[in-house]
């Protein structure tokens, strides 16, 4: 593997990620807004 393959499928990973991290922050958010909590 060359250097900028990694670093390509590195980047790629941690879109992915930050998207899932985004998505669950705004399911957590929506279920405590339904139990009406913090």
């Amino acid at each position: 593997m060359r250097s900028y393959e990694i670093f390509l499928l590195y980047h790629n990973m941690k879109m992915v990620f930050l998207t899932d991290l985004r998505k669950h922050d705004r399911i957590v958010k929506s279920i405590n807004q339904k139990k009406g909590s913090f």
